[in-house]
Order: C-alpha cells, then sequence, then structure tokens
C-alpha cells in the first residue's frame, strides 16, 4: 500500500510540474514503480534534442572513447589504451544548463506563452525539456517557477526559425548555474533588446520570480543581459567590447537596480542576489560570473582537474626550477591557479581568455588563492601580485606569448573546434615550452591538433576520457604532452649553400 501511495503521489507531483512547465496533455502513463512517465512525451523531446537521460545507457564504452582509444594504440605509441572515466551519473550532472525560450508546442494549455528547452536536431525548433534528467533537480524546479512567471506576465517567446527583425521585449534564452554547496540558482535571462530601455518586462519578471522564492532558498541571484536585435550569430550572449569606466572596475556588470553596462553590443543587468556563483573545486574556491564559461559538469570537472595536477606534479619532478605557466581559454582561471597551487610561491601564470568579463573573477580567484596558499597571511587579503595575471586575448595571441616571454608550461581548454594548426605552430615555436596540457571536448579536433604537435616535435605521454556529457555523444579527452627535444624541419636553421669559388 505505502509503494502505491508513494507511486501515486510521484506521478501527481511529475503531473503537475508538466502542467506548471506547459507540457499539458503530453502525459504518458506512469510506471507503478517510480512513477516516471514511460510514453513517449518528454523521452521524445530529449531524444529528438540529442539528449538519452530517459533511454538506458548502451553497455562499454562510449563509441567517441572506443574511436579514441583505436586512434591512440595506432597513431600516439601509447603502451596501453587510454582510460575512460565515468565519474557521475546519467541523471542530475548538468549543473549549468543553457536553454532555448521560443513559441510553445501546438496543443499546449492556451495559458502556456512558451517553450522552454533545446533546439531538435537540425533546426531551430524549441522543444520544451523542462523535466529533463540530466538537469540539476533544483534547476527543473526553477524552470517551473520561470514557466509559471512567463505566462502570468505574458512574455513574448523569440522566434528562432524566423529570420525577420522581431520584438526587443521578446525572450530568447535563458542561463541557469547551479551553486553546489546551496543548491541555490543563477538565472539569466537573455532578451532581444539592446538595453534595459527597451525591455520592460526584464526587471518585472525577476521582481516576480524574486518575491514568489521569498523564504524558499531556491534562487541565487538573477541577471538580465541584452542581445541586440540586429545579433543572429547562434551565440547565447552578445559578443561585446569589454565595459569601460567604473563598471569595468565593478566587474563589468552593472549593480543590482542599474541600467546596465552598454559593452558595445550587449549589456547585462544584475537584479537580485550576489553577483557570482561560488565553487570549491579540488580544495581551492573560485567564483564564477554569470558571463564567463564554466563546466556544466563539475563533478567530473573536479577528477580532470586533479588528474591536470597530478600530471603537472610528474613534470615537477624532472624540471625542478621555477614554472612559467600559460593558460589559454583560462575562463576564470581554474586550471591555471590550480597548477600554481602545485607550483608553488615561485611560479608566474598569465592566463588568456578572449572573453573580457573573466578578468574580474580571476582577479578574485587569484586572491582567495594566495590567501589559502600563504597561511601566514592570517587570513588578511592580499593584493594580487603581476605574477599572477589575466589577459584579454584569443588562442593566437597568447599563443605567440609562449615564446616572446618563455613559457614552460601550458595549459589549454579550448572550445569544440580545437586549437588550430595556427596556434599549434606558434607554440611549438616556444623553444622554451615543455609541456601542453591539453583538455578538449571536440575528438576529431583533438586528433587533429594531436598530430600537427606530434609533427612539431611533441609526444602525448598520457591520455584520458571523460565521461563529463553523460547521456550524450560528446566526451571529454585530457591529452599530456611533452616536447621531444626534435623539431620540425621549419624550425631548423636553412642550410646555406657553399658556393665554390674558382
Amino acid at each position: 500500500m505505502q509503494r502505491v501511495v508513494a507511486a501515486t503521489t510521484a506521478r501527481c507531483t511529475l503531473a503537475t510540474g508538466l502542467a506548471r512547465a506547459g507540457i499539458r496533455g503530453l502525459f504518458a502513463r506512469a510506471s507503478p514503480e517510480t512513477g516516471m512517465p514511460t510514453g513517449d512525451a518528454l523521452r521524445s523531446n530529449c531524444g529528438r534534442c540529442g539528449c538519452a537521460c530517459r533511454t538506458p545507457g548502451p553497455p562499454g564504452l562510449p563509441p567517441p572513447a572506443v574511436a579514441l582509444q583505436a586512434w591512440a594504440l595506432k597513431h600516439a605509441r601509447l603502451a596501453m589504451a587510454p582510460r575512460h572515466v565515468q565519474a557521475s551519473s546519467r541523471h542530475e550532472w548538468r549543473s549549468r544548463a543553457k536553454l532555448a525560450v521560443g513559441p510553445a508546442l501546438p496543443g499546449s494549455a492556451p495559458s502556456c506563452s512558451a517553450a522552454l528547452g533545446l533546439f531538435e536536431v537540425g533546426s531551430r525548433r524549441v522543444l520544451p525539456t523542462t523535466d529533463c534528467l540530466a538537469h540539476h533537480a533544483a534547476i527543473r524546479t526553477a524552470l517551473e517557477e520561470v514557466q509559471l512567471a512567463l505566462d502570468e506576465l505574458g512574455v513574448q517567446p523569440y522566434e528562432h526559425e524566423d529570420p525577420g527583425p522581431q520584438s526587443p521585449a521578446a525572450l530568447r534564452y535563458l542561463q541557469l548555474t547551479v551553486e553546489r554547496s546551496t543548491a541555490r540558482v543563477q538565472l539569466v535571462a537573455v532578451w532581444n533588446g539592446h538595453r534595459a530601455d527597451d525591455v520592460p518586462l526584464a526587471s518585472a519578471l525577476a521582481d516576480r520570480l524574486w518575491h514568489s522564492d521569498s523564504g524558499r532558498g531556491l534562487l541565487h541571484s538573477l541577471w538580465a543581459h541584452f542581445r541586440g536585435s540586429h545579433e543572429r550569430d547562434g551565440a547565447i550572449f552578445a559578443r561585446a567590447d569589454p565595459p569601460v569606466g567604473a563598471a569595468a572596475a565593478a566587474g563589468g556588470m552593472a549593480a543590482a537596480g542599474g541600467g546596465g553596462v552598454d559593452g558595445g553590443g550587449g549589456a547585462w543587468l544584475h537584479l537580485h542576489g550576489p553577483a557570482n556563483v561560488a565553487e570549491t573545486i579540488d580544495g581551492l574556491s573560485f567564483e564564477f560570473g554569470p558571463a564567463a564559461f564554466r563546466q556544466p559538469n563539475l563533478d567530473t570537472f573536479e577528477h580532470i582537474v586533479r588528474d591536470v595536477k597530478c600530471a603537472y606534479r610528474t613534470h615537477l619532478e624532472q624540471h625542478a626550477e621555477h614554472t612559467r605557466i600559460l593558460e589559454l581559454c583560462g575562463g576564470v582561471g581554474v586550471l591555471g591557479l590550480s597548477l600554481a597551487g602545485v607550483a608553488g610561491s615561485g611560479c608566474t601564470l598569465l592566463s588568456a581568455d578572449i572573453n573580457h568579463h573573466c578578468e574580474p573573477a580571476f582577479r578574485c580567484n587569484a586572491a582567495s588563492f594566495l590567501k589559502h596558499r600563504d597561511a601566514s597571511a592570517g587570513g588578511k587579503a592580499m593584493p594580487v601580485p603581476p605574477s599572477l595575471a589575466f589577459r584579454a586575448a584569443d588562442m593566437l595571441e597568447a599563443a605567440l606569448a609562449a615564446g616572446q616571454e618563455h613559457f614552460e608550461v601550458a595549459v589549454a581548454d579550448p572550445p569544440r573546434k580545437g586549437l588550430g594548426l595556427p596556434v599549434v605552430q606558434r607554440l611549438a615555436a616556444a623553444r622554451s615550452l615543455k609541456m601542453l596540457l591539453y583538455l578538449s571536448c571536440g575528438p576529431a579536433s583533438f586528433r587533429s591538433d594531436a598530430e600537427a604537435l606530434f609533427e612539431h616535435g611533441f609526444r602525448l605521454t598520457q591520455l584520458k576520457s571523460y565521461d563529463s556529457f553523460p547521456g550524450t555523444k560528446h566526451i571529454e579527452i585530457l591529452g599530456v604532452f611533452s616536447r621531444t627535444g626534435s623539431v620540425s624541419h621549419w624550425l631548423r636553421p636553412v642550410a646555406r649553400p657553399q658556393i665554390k669559388s674558382r
């Protein structure tokens, strides 16, 4: 009897959640054991968006990991096949979600104003995935509240399939980030206008959510971002120039209740709660702003950070000199500062990222790192020295610094497109560079970059893959490269032809 009551309660709770999320009329039969839907409703939506959270995982390694192992044994000359790490469950691993907002699907309740979810594979049609099991439970709960608020206020969704101009008051995207220690959610609403004045509903939506959350503790903070209606490049946030003046000194963001920071193509408005989400990653404290990159699966990322530090510790046993570390695509400096903690007080770190908004969080994280490292400071805040620096630069600019500023170790976490041959060539040209720690989320680009590194005098000493995106076709890869001592033909001095005298 207790099992039946529990199952009925679970089914009713889920059905209520579906109704509140605007997916009424799609609920199918539930399992008497779990209360979860057994029909095609949400399962088909997740599957049609590239997520397999509601289907059992296939036995054995994921296909990308199998392909990586075959490539490694053939090309990398490793003594053994690379290990694949499965460090998290297929459910609730995603602690940062970026979702599109589109028109409600046909058959939705009349009160449903928008669909919150992912694009259907091969299209720009938004399918609701608010109850995706890969989402952290706090994200699913927050999405229910967002859906209710959108319906109540009559917020207009963005027509992603329509190439024409649209209202600046249309809501394009949502970003939800969970602070793991508190299970509270930071929410960013991305609007189609250029600034807050274009979208009066931006503040109204935030106020509605914040006041309804009073006493519950679900929400961590609320932000609004304004992309500009002319931008249709597929990016969620505007690619804006860095803010200037007092706003930049405050972190490139507006204070609560302010008018937003116009960065030449986008604006950020901090409306409620703390500015940044705080995380502890393998013993170090980090803050992440809403505009900074953050891994969606931090549980698995912690395993990667430990492996990166272990590989670097082995390097230091062979190279005892004070190390100069270059971080490419560094974000807020998680990998770079983690390596600096291994190196000790004598190291120099330059963390480079094309996103200017990462600098304030990096400086905050560097100060926290110093406080953690130097216990003799007695808990006092310490100024960040020039040896721990951030530079707004793309990968190619940062790679040039490897040779010009004599860096010995580089760590890179590029986007799926990888480093690319020009970056590899610049890193290889840096004769001081002894080691490259390469974290990749694109197996094809990793293989291409690795083969280019082989041709330029590097060898692969360690290789691991990680199931960082359970239920999807993607994996994360960590490759540890060291210089072999040989150089490619284009780095060798050209032999001058000898002219015989008559």
